[in-house]
């Protein structure tokens, strides 16, 4: 009957040192029971000799180095523990929110693919075109790429917020370059500034000087709410380009909605439009992309070169031979490109806000462009 006794306070008291073991280390825990056990012998309180025998000792050594694992193993799970656990059961124990967090792919993940995407970028960047007459296009007997163009933007910083890779990519396949700005971006009263800008950034993109004008007309101020009238872009677009050196083959500026919603882009784009349909003039427009694609970066602008159905012009064409357009341009910058891209916007001063640097390295249009050519019908599907 004694022995039971001893057996339940021997119980009682492990319980209890076990559950102090979770506010004191190991070495308080031992050093509690050594001042207990000197208390109990200088009261003269009788306290049990069983539990101060070393078989006690060990048990209560076994159940603090139960504890302290048990605790060390929820901090740092070990990888050779397998849990009993079904996954079923603990999918349905998890906290929605957890559940989540999981089936998010880790940071390294979008590291990868970022690099990766890079390294396809060097490789396949460049011009691609989509023709009707492919055969005749390929064979050079027509020529698919105009040799002038006219890019006509709203804004100082246009160019290469939007337009740079297709810009140095047109360039480099043999077209003259033209550019019209039409304002001086002077919202904030910095538009003498902001013209500077505009010249040194096109100086970086690969046109001089004598090719950019701007204009700074009463009529088209820059503004988040004004509405440019659109026969009076139309009207000082055609007077621009009759003062050219050379006849245009091309106009190029933002589609229908903007590019960005901008009520300025969308007067650019309505104005230059009655231009080239009252010329006759091939007008390619840049499609606004949906939020989701506009920011994905690199690796959508590698994505869509890769699943492009279009082809690389020939590189010795017929500069004499009959000008039919190509129906779309699409240009992936190479990395020296995107590199002369970044230069030139940063030449941008006035504007360098915070986001503008994400939007360096997050926007697919730093990247790439397509170019679509217009036609009464693209008015139609944008409009529904």
């Amino acid at each position: 009957m004694m022995g039971l006794c001893h057996d339940a306070r021997i119980e009682v008291h492990a319980r209890y040192y076990e559950a102090r073991c979770r506010f004191f280390s190991a070495s308080n825990v031992t050093s509690h029971l050594v001042d207990i056990s000197a208390q109990n012998h200088t009261s003269g309180a009788h306290v049990p000799r069983l539990l101060f025998d070393a078989r006690v000792n060990r048990f209560f050594s076994c159940k603090l180095q139960l504890v302290h694992t048990r605790h060390r193993s929820s901090l740092h799970p070990s990888p050779f523990i397998v849990s009993e656990t079904p996954a079923s059961t603990k999918m349905a124990d998890m906290h929605p929110l957890q559940m989540a967090r999981m089936a998010i792919p880790r940071p390294q993940f979008f590291l990868v693919v970022l690099i990766g995407s890079f390294l396809v970028q060097f490789m396949i960047a460049g011009l691609r075109i989509q023709h009707d007459d492919k055969e005749m296009a390929a064979l050079g007997s027509i020529r698919t790429l105009p040799s002038s163009a006219l890019l006509v933007t709203a804004h100082p910083d246009d160019e290469a917020m939007f337009f740079a890779p297709a810009v140095q990519a047109l360039a480099a396949a043999g077209t003259s370059i033209f550019a019209l700005c039409l304002s001086t971006g002077n919202a904030a009263g910095l538009g003498m500034k902001r013209t500077e800008e505009l010249f040194a950034s096109y100086d970086q993109l690969g046109v001089s000087a004598s090719r950019v004008k701007y204009l700074d007309d009463a009529k088209l101020q820059d503004s988040m709410e004004g509405i440019w009238p659109n026969e009076h872009i139309s009207s000082v677009v055609a007077k621009h380009i009759d003062s050219l050196s050379q006849p245009i083959d091309a106009l190029i500026t933002f589609d229908k909605r903007g590019v960005s919603e901008h009520l300025n882009h969308i007067a650019a784009y309505n104005g230059t439009r009655d231009t080239a349909v009252a010329r006759n003039l091939a007008l390619y427009v840049l499609p606004t992309l949906e939020v989701w694609e506009k920011y994905t970066s690199v690796p959508s602008a590698v994505w869509e070169t890769i699943s492009y159905s279009g082809y690389a012009p020939p590189s010795s064409g017929n500069k004499t031979a009959a000008y039919e357009p190509a129906s779309e341009i699409m240009v992936l910058a190479s990395s020296a490109q995107y590199v002369k891209a970044v230069q030139a916007m940063f030449k941008h001063q006035t504007q360098l806000e915070w986001f503008r640097y994400l939007y360096l390295v997050f926007s697919r249009y730093m990247f790439s462009n397509r170019l679509v050519l217009w036609t009464p019908e693209l008015d139609l599907d944008l409009e529904e």
